[in-house]
């Protein structure tokens, strides 16, 4: 089971709400200490994305692998597809402003809708075929739109008419995430395959910020929002990274948890609370990331298996691949039965 996007309600923050890899989605109304499943009108989704629409906390937008975009208007309570428009069911990015909700698709480019999804466009001018991984609206500046794509960094200057390449000092890197400094919007960062950039010229020219990260694939970046010079990058293979002068400089913030990070997520009120999500769990923080411990009670889901293979040599060990796109894990087969697996 994987738990692949986190969201916290803005106005509530000790609501969160956690998308699953087959099991939908959970919420927590305790600061993650309990969850429970909240699936009625969608079922057990893979769930990549969500987002809450920022003119009301009680309306949220899951992005999944084969059921296109899901709404809600009463807080999770209540799903319904709204797909009208959408030329594929693999939604993989989600992001909503005052007037829009774009939908990054996993080989399609992006969608627009102007009417809280209930129709979609196509806002591919530029970006056709792309994987988009992930998208941010500027929040000073609705109409600037960034996606990140196996390409770089695009950027729209009008609501997701048009977009152009913004990658300059980072060439293709596979763009996992991107985050935008509340205070500074034209600030970036983009956590990649190839490490971290920074862009302080609204995405014009980048620059590579690795120093002290052990490991070079990002996956989730997260920006305290009292003090943006403190960031936090999730990593897939290394845990989490902390940087607390915007980026120059990284150490490892991992006591505790673990090393592949699905996604992180800041506590808006209480900037020194942390969640972050991986494979089987959400874990907690309330020291700025100074150690981490599992608050997942209630979260259960079936992990999407794909494939199974038996090792010729050592017969007693069974690989078992994931369906989240190629991750892998081994148990001895004696144990496999109603086991979860430990990482490869």
């Amino acid at each position: 089971m994987f738990v692949n996007a986190l969201a916290i309600d803005p106005s509530t923050p000790a609501t969160l709400y956690a998308g699953t890899g087959g099991g939908g989605v959970f919420k927590s109304t305790d600061s993650g200490a309990n969850w429970s499943a909240i699936n009625t009108g969608m079922g057990s989704q893979w769930v990549n994305a969500l987002v809450f629409d920022p003119t009301s906390s009680s309306t949220l937008y899951a992005g999944t692998n084969a059921g296109g975009v899901f709404k809600s208007t009463d807080s999770g309570a209540n799903w319904s597809a709204i797909n009208a428009g959408i030329s594929t069911a693999d939604i993989r990015s989600l992001a909503v402003s005052s007037s829009a909700v774009f939908a990054g698709t996993n080989i399609f480019g992006v969608f627009k809708s102007t009417d809280g999804g209930a129709n979609w466009s196509e806002s591919n001018n530029g970006v056709a075929a792309v994987r988009i991984r992930s998208l941010a609206v500027d929040p000073v500046t609705s109409t600037i739109v960034y996606a990140g794509s196996e390409r770089g960094v695009y950027k729209s200057t009008d609501g997701g008419a048009t977009w152009n390449l913004s990658n300059n000092g980072m060439g293709a890197s596979n763009t996992w995430a991107i985050a935008i400094d509340p205070s500074t919007t034209s600030t970036l960062y983009a956590g990649t395959s190839s490490g971290v950039f920074k862009s302080t010229d609204a995405g014009a020219n980048w620059s590579a910020i690795n120093t002290g990260l052990t490991t070079t694939f990002v996956r989730s970046l997260a920006i305290d929002p009292a003090t943006p010079a403190t960031l936090y990058a999730g990593t897939n293979t290394g845990g989490v990274f902390k940087s607390i002068d915007g980026g120059a400089n990284w150490s490892s913030s991992n006591s505790g948890g673990p090393a592949s990070i699905y996604a992180l997520v800041v506590d808006p009120t209480t900037p020194s609370t942390l969640y972050l999500a991986t494979f089987g769990n959400v874990y907690k923080s309330i020291n700025s990331g100074g150690s981490w411990s599992v608050s997942s009670t209630g979260i259960t889901a079936t992990a999407n298996f794909s494939s199974l293979a038996i090792d010729p040599l050592t017969t007693s060990t069974l690989y078992v691949g994931t369906g989240d796109g190629g991750v892998f894990k081994k148990v001895p087969i004696a144990e496999s039965i109603g086991a979860r697996p430990t990482p490869a």
